[in-house]
């Protein structure tokens, strides 16, 4: 008598289960996306080459502009070629370059960073084919107005920062990250094809998923005091700014490790969880090339696995990092994320709570995988779940948080001289803080700066309570142009839920703005640019 073919996910996974052990291993690479081709070879060939380079550069110091002068090559070659290997670097550095100083060139003091070059390089190539080709397509995207609004209030922050005195330092500090918006005209024009997307998607899963592996690999060594490798590994970390450092206890060896652009691991935690939601309701009507047997119409659970797999990282990693800013967002998105399939979702009750269970499932198995790894016995490490309880409950006393909670005042006494049109940008702010580097250089701890943690206040003291709202209504319109196009798709293409988990990912992004500044710097700018033009798509 014939098996009856399973009608859940989990019932997938079980039936097949046995496929998974019956086959070689390299039956099993070569079903992981992008393995097909050369792209996965060459962008873990270039990720690695760019780190190995970093690296060289910082022990080397001598023939780093050397260095810095051949990849800067590089990325011009690349990208005349083709306009769509810029977009692929672009995005490949944000996600793995973090403040954007892998490779630094001084000039008499001033420090042009690699992503400048890739910023300017991109923008260059792709006015000469817009000049060519006579067309600009983001003018057609619906999109177009709202961003033009904000380009407006960018000059004029530009303009009444310069009136009232602000210095021409702070002020280009400020409006240097506003102008990495001019990459979504690039994107949108490269973004229209189809097959672009699939492999700028490709590209920014495996950088992605190094992210996650080196974030991994560097919490064990510094949670293990290897200190053959982690003296030179902190010293080259802080000169890059790749990553933050630092004992969470000084009674243990556990370290955190924190970098920037975490928040892709944070945007791509729910990027993926809305893809497996995709599969979980379509188990076997599923069209999802990168998951399913396309031959048989069956979920094929190797590249099942894959995806799991990927998410587990992303939650590894994102533990790792300690940061409470992305905990706490990642809880709320979440809890929006299953309120809003109770409300909107046309599935059945038991069917969204056993999504629920799924994600809870993977987030316990990052849980364990964490610990596993910070007490791994070689050598000896040591960590118990209290430490992380006690820091995710703790909300005061640390230099981090009282920081943040010394601002309120100082920002709201700021924003109060100029509510509607703000002080412009370069307007710095005076408050108290606790951080030992700040109470080495003032006794007193006072402390003016011209940049905060609270991203919004920041915002609001900027550009005004009209650039705030400004920028939330290119936030609706992106959530309204994403839902729109979500209803539009059909109910089992994989679109639907990549714009699914986008938003949600977008939507963490946006919570974490309010206690960690993202949205008004490259990292967070550039999740805005990416999921604006996949939700304009045709």
């Amino acid at each position: 008598m014939r098996k009856r073919r399973p009608t859940s996910f989990l019932g997938a996974l079980e039936h097949q289960g046995p496929y998974l052990l019956s086959k070689k291993l390299g039956l099993i690479c070569s079903q992981m996306p992008g393995t097909k081709d050369n792209l996965f070879k060459y962008t873990i060939l270039f990720l690695l080459l760019a780190e190995a380079l970093s690296y060289i550069s910082f022990v080397y110091p001598i023939i780093s502009p050397l260095v810095f002068g051949l990849v800067s090559v590089g990325i011009i070659i690349a990208t005349v070629y083709k306009l769509e290997y810029g977009i692929m670097i672009i995005f490949s550095e944000l996600i793995i370059g973090s403040l954007g100083k892998m490779f630094i060139l001084d000039i008499d003091g001033f420090s042009v960073s690699i992503r400048m070059v890739i910023w300017l390089v991109l923008l260059l190539v792709w006015v000469s084919h817009a000049f060519m080709d006579k067309r600009v397509t983001f003018f057609s995207s619906k999109l177009f107005r709202p961003f033009a609004v904000l380009a407006l209030v960018v000059l004029w922050g530009i303009a009444w920062g310069a009136i009232r005195g602000n210095s021409i330092g702070a002020l280009f500090s400020d409006v240097n990250n506003y102008l990495y918006f001019l990459l979504i005209f690039p994107v949108f024009g490269v973004l229209r094809s189809k097959k672009m997307f699939r492999r700028l998607f490709k590209i920014i899963v495996i950088a992605l998923t190094w992210l996650s592996i080196k974030t991994i690999i560097l919490f064990y060594i510094f949670s293990h005091e290897f200190f053959v490798l982690q003296n030179t590994l902190y010293a080259w970390s802080r000169w890059s700014r790749l990553a933050e450092i630092t004992n969470i206890d000084p009674t243990l060896l556990t370290s955190r490790i924190f970098m920037q652009s975490h928040i892709w691991l944070v945007f791509a935690f729910f990027l993926f969880l809305g893809l497996l939601y995709h599969i979980y309701i379509h188990p076997l009507r599923s069209n999802t090339i990168p998951f399913n047997d396309s031959k048989k119409n069956r979920i094929c659970p190797v590249r099942i696995s894959f995806l799991i797999g990927c998410i587990v990282l992303f939650g590894t990693a994102i533990l790792a990092s300690f940061s409470r800013s992305f905990w706490l967002a990642g809880i709320i998105t979440l809890i929006t994320m299953m309120i809003g399939l109770f409300l909107l979702s046309k599935l059945s009750i038991k069917n969204i709570l056993g999504f629920g269970a799924v994600s809870a499932g993977i987030i316990v198995i990052s849980i364990g995988v964490f610990f596993s790894v910070a007490n791994f016995p070689i050598p000896k490490g040591e960590m118990s779940l209290s430490l992380l309880k006690d820091r995710a409950a703790k909300f005061s006393g640390e230099a981090a948080v009282t920081s943040r909670y010394a601002q309120i005042r100082p920002l709201f006494e700021g924003i109060s001289k100029h509510p509607v049109l703000g002080s412009g940008f370069g307007t710095s702010v005076t408050y108290e803080s606790q951080d030992p580097r700040v109470l080495r250089n003032n006794a007193d701890g006072l402390y003016t700066s011209t940049a905060f943690e609270l991203g919004w206040l920041e915002m609001w003291l900027k550009i005004g309570l009209l650039g705030v709202l400004v920028y939330l209504f290119i936030i609706f319109r992106i959530f309204q142009y994403g839902i729109a196009r979500i209803k539009k798709l059909p109910e089992n293409t994989i679109a639907r839920y990549h714009i699914f988990g986008g938003l949600l990912g977008l939507l963490a992004v946006v919570l974490t703005h309010g206690v960690s500044p993202y949205l008004n710097h490259p990292l967070g700018i550039g999740i805005v640019i990416l999921i604006a033009s996949v939700v304009d798509r045709k």
